[in-house]
């Protein structure tokens, strides 16, 4: 009414337009919808003890909380799996909390990582956390989390691939760092799973292409590796999708090495089933391949490299007269073996080459071999090119080029994909690693 009222009196010209235009109140605008809550995040959960079981704590970045939930699942009845309710980041946040994340509950088993948030390069052009400060980090973290009284795995920084990434990180910085951690967790006696070799293994099928993040799949399989490691060092039986992680020894492959053998078990290999073949133990971090009637040897169980790689290892001949330490590895589609102390204990060389063995073949070198010595071994394989050096010696160098690669037909054939044997003769081996090598 007072609208209608006001309208004539504009008609009449006894009040402004303007006036009018005042009075009228304005619509309001449609209230905008709430937004929506964000999701938690299952890694992130509270846990609630059963009090019957261990308590495991699991200290870590953004890869740690992708495997952090199916870790639970394989340890559901087992343990009281927890986690930092937050990303771990570099060693310097570790050393402002700590404390605070370990609260004042005991803990059993403690798996823990710093390094992803360490190396990664700033605007600066600086590292966040460089080389010696990570060190002196990790050191005092290693202090405070021994002071718990509770059991402790290091976890090995995971693989960065080669690639323009936000914040750029470096491939090669993954192995120093990771170098630093060995020795430190080394001194202080701490267990390592070796995360790192476990990713390496299958990078291309789990990690997230140009990024340092895993698929679901490959949170999954890094999960099944930290189950396995926490399972061992509890006493539990270790799951059954898992082979057990494997702990890094003094015999350290080195910066930019990886090892193959983890020097307390067979985690990895098997012995082959030669006929007749000799026993086969680890002991004191060596390999020893007992002299059977013929061939003696193991067998690797996960997918070797078939190019741009190179293994090396050393062998020892305790007895016998015929190779100790041969070596069968892949050459793109086929493969071949490096014959260390053949036909009789001279031969070095590579079997086989246009069907010829390497006791008559281009590559065939006649050595003299001692026992009870310790002999270095590498072979590398690059396309168009297979090379082998003893004792830092360059003993063969072959251009594959219209050359046919191949084994030597027999029961040796028992070691492809990759694999190490005997011929009536006892050895022990060590320090078996690998390492791509750069197209």
């Amino acid at each position: 009414m007072k609208t209608l009222l006001l309208a004539l009196l504009v008609v009449a010209g006894l009040i402004a337009p303007q006036f009018l235009a005042a009075q009228t109140p304005d619509k309001k605008p449609a209230a905008k919808p709430a937004p929506k809550a964000a999701k938690p995040d299952p890694a992130m959960a509270v846990i609630t003890d059963d009090p019957k079981l261990p308590r495991v704590l699991l200290i870590g970045d953004s890869i740690s909380i992708g495997y952090t939930v199916p870790v639970r699942e394989q340890l559901a009845g087992k343990a009281n799996v927890h986690r930092i309710l937050t990303n771990g980041g570099p060693t310097s946040n570790g050393v402002a909390n700590l404390a605070k994340w370990l609260g004042t509950g005991k803990w059993d088993v403690i798996h823990f990582n710093w390094g992803l948030h360490d190396l990664k390069y700033m605007d600066t052009g600086k590292q966040q956390i460089p080389p010696d400060e990570y060190e002196k980090n990790l050191r005092a973290l290693v202090a405070q989390l021994k002071a718990t009284g509770a059991k402790l795995i290091w976890c090995s920084t995971t693989p960065v691939p080669d690639a323009k990434l936000n914040p750029p990180r470096k491939p090669a910085d993954v192995l120093a760092y990771n170098a630093i951690a060995r020795r430190v967790m080394e001194e202080n006696k701490i267990a390592i799973n070796d995360l790192f070799t476990h990713a390496a293994a299958k990078l291309a099928e789990v990690q997230i292409p140009a990024n340092v993040h895993f698929t679901k799949s490959g949170s999954e399989y890094l999960a099944v590796k930290v189950a396995a490691a926490l399972s061992e060092t509890l006493g539990l039986p270790v799951p059954a999708a898992a082979a057990p992680a494997p702990v890094a020894t003094t015999a350290a492959a080195g910066a930019d090495w990886l090892p193959l053998f983890d020097g307390k078990t067979l985690s990895g290999w098997r012995v082959t089933e030669f006929a007749g073949h000799g026993d086969v133990r680890v002991e004191k971090g060596q390999i020893f391949l007992d002299a059977g009637s013929a061939l003696t040897g193991i067998t690797f169980t996960n997918k070797p490299p078939v190019m741009n790689f190179e293994i090396a290892y050393e062998a020892m001949k305790l007895n016998g007269s015929d190779f100790f330490g041969s070596l069968t590895f892949p050459y793109d589609k086929s493969h071949c073996t490096l014959v260390v102390g053949g036909w009789g204990g001279a031969v070095f060389g590579i079997s086989s080459i246009d069907g010829a063995d390497a006791s008559e073949n281009e590559t065939s070198k006649f050595i003299k071999f001692d026992n009870n010595r310790w002999y270095r071994i590498r072979v590398r394989v690059t396309p168009g090119r297979i090379e082998a050096w003893l004792d830092d010696v360059q003993e063969v160098n072959l251009e594959t080029k219209d050359h046919k690669i191949s084994m030597r037909s027999g029961e040796i054939e028992e070691n492809v994909p990759l694999g190490l044997a005997t011929w009536q003769s006892a050895g022990t081996l060590r320090n078996l690693r690998w390492r791509p090598v750069k197209k």
